[in-house]
Parts: structure tokens; sequence; C-alpha cells
């Protein structure tokens, strides 16, 4: 096959061979090359074929050994352990890591993955986020390697590497159901996000075969609900007549305790409580909480396993669902 270089791309591109260098060497940006021409420029550089030549690049693998990682939110101790974990199985494997959080933007994340392809990394791990679909569907064409993590995406022929959701939030029902709860809410987010419906699926699940689908309460919030939503929506739960709430993730967790302490809940007599994902609060908490705990460590090697599959070769796409574990402690113990 005939090396691609950077004058084809050049040419494909209807740009200068210096500006195709600039964007491939991660100094668009600094040599004002707008955002669309440099997405441009690594599209046609991903049809053609062309791999970065980078100083750190072995000439002769023509690999960096270096991963792109793409979060929500690396300052969510969930996924502050999600990076420390990733950066940690790669390291053994003697790749190097590097970082950057969407916000839950579908365009800021499509801007990261365009820095850091344009740097050389071999590959991606990204965590898509809502309406994510068409800038991932963009790379994923552009032969760009990538495993999505936490998150699937419906009809994107990519590989996945998320959590049982589904199993994890019927698991979180159970218990309570089991511990003698009846009254059972669930808090979300309004989202298109599959973990998030899988999660809330699992839950109905739990309360229908119980026979308690009467008793079903799902409150979805958007991703930053102010004060006040948070405020009238618990006031509302409380005065329901509830007697447990499974928070969807944990900083549905972190915005509700508060109020709970505040208006003097009794965890666990009269309000159970679940929560998902691992956090030291939650055990430093008056009452320890019960969550749903995620084997990250696990999501992270499979992660990278499959990543590194597809550098070195594109294999058929697949979604691989861990299970959860439940680490029950005071707040349901009724």
């Amino acid at each position: 096959m005939k090396k691609v270089l950077l004058k084809d791309i050049a040419q494909a591109a209807g740009v200068s061979v210096a500006l195709v260098s600039y964007v491939l060497n991660g100094k668009g940006k600094s040599n004002r090359v707008n955002a669309e021409t440099q997405r441009q420029v690594i599209q046609i550089a991903g049809e053609l074929g062309y791999r970065p030549n980078g100083i750190a690049r072995s000439l002769r693998s023509g690999k960096t050994n270096t991963i792109g990682v793409v979060v929500s939110d690396i300052s969510n101790p969930f996924f502050a352990h999600v990076a420390r974990s990733i950066e940690d199985a790669a390291a053994h494997l003697g790749y190097t890591v590097l970082f950057g959080s969407s916000d839950e933007s579908a365009v800021k994340m499509d801007a990261l993955i365009t820095s850091l392809w344009s740097k050389g990394v071999d590959g991606l791990i990204v965590v898509p986020c809502e309406s994510s679909f068409p800038f991932l569907d963009h790379w994923i064409k552009a032969g760009v390697p990538l495993v999505l993590f936490d998150r699937s995406v419906p009809g994107l022929n990519v590989h996945a590497v998320c959590l049982n959701n589904k199993g994890a939030g019927e698991m979180a029902a159970k218990h309570l159901i089991d511990s003698g709860y009846k009254k059972i809410a669930m808090l979300a987010y309004e989202t298109d996000l599959v973990n998030m419906h899988d999660r809330v699926s699992g839950y109905q699940k739990a309360m229908r075969e119980a026979g308690l689908e009467k008793q079903i309460q799902v409150i979805q919030w958007s991703m930053n609900p102010n004060r006040e939503q948070v405020e009238q929506d618990l006031t509302r739960l409380m005065s329901s007549g509830i007697d447990a709430i499974i928070f969807s993730t944990n900083t549905l967790a972190f915005r509700s305790l508060p109020f709970l302490v505040q208006n003097h809940a009794k965890i666990p007599t009269e309000l159970g409580l679940v929560c998902f994902d691992e956090s030291e609060a939650f055990s430093l908490f008056a009452v320890p909480l019960t969550y749903v705990k995620q084997p990250i460590s696990d999501l992270a090697q499979k992660s990278l396993e499959l990543l590194l599959s597809q550098i070195d070769q594109s294999t058929p796409s697949s979604v691989q669902a861990l299970e959860a574990e439940l680490i029950v402690q005071e707040s349901t113990k009724k």
C-alpha cells in the first residue's frame, strides 16, 4: 500500500501542506486554524489511512504508546476513580494516558477527540454524552480506534464497556423490597443516555414483579438542577409517603442529602436510601449509605484490552456489560 504523505492530505483537503502539518502535530489552534478545518483535515487523514509520525512515535511500530481518555467530569469521584484505574492499567501495558473532561457537552467532547487525535494518540476511550452520536459516528468512520466507556450508544458500530445497569437498578430495588420498604422512589436524570434508562427500567421491573407497580415514582432532573427544583421535588416525595429512595448517580445523592438532613429524615427507620457508585462520603455520612459498586478496575482493564485490539486490528463491535455489587450499609437496615 502506498504511504500517505502530508501533500496527499493537503491536496484532498484543498489546503497547504504546512496547515496539514500544524493540525496533525497538534499545533492547529496555536497557528489559528479554525476547529472545522482541523476536523476536516483529520477526517481526510483517517480516510486516506494516514498515521502521524511524531517524535515520540516508534518508527518500527508506528505507535506512540499513548491513548486519549475523555470522561464527563474528572472532578466527579466516580470518574476520578475511572481515570486513575485506566491510567494504572495502561501503565502496566507501557502506555501513557492523556485526559479531558467533556462536561456532558457533545461539542466539547468532539473538540477533545480532535485535539487528542491530532497529538498522535493511538486510540481513545470515551464516555459518550447526550447527542454525541453524529460526532462519534464521524470518528468511527474515519478509522479512529475507539471504545466507549460507562455508556453505550445504540446504532454505533463501536465497542462499549459498561455496567449491567438494568440488573443493577433491579438489584437496588429488590434489596429495599426485601428489607421491608414498599413505597420506593427513584431519582434520575432527564436524558437519552442508555445507562440511565436501564437503571430506571431495572427499578421498575423489580417493583412490578413485587406487585408494587402502583408505588413506582421516578423523578427526573436536568444535569444541573437548581436548589429550588431539588427542594420542591424532595418535599413532594416526602409528602407522598415514600419510605425509600434510589439515587441513580452519586451526584444526585450529594444534591439531595443536605435537604434530607436539614429536614430530619429518619434514616433508615422511616426512609431507606440506596446510591450508585462508591464514595468515601457515603461511609462518613451520619448513617453510612448502601450503594451499588461498579467494578471500575475490571471495566478499565476490559476497555483497554478492547482498545488495544482495535489499534492492532479492527474487530467486530460488541457491548461488554459487567455486573455490579451491592454494598449494604446502615441506610437500608430498617
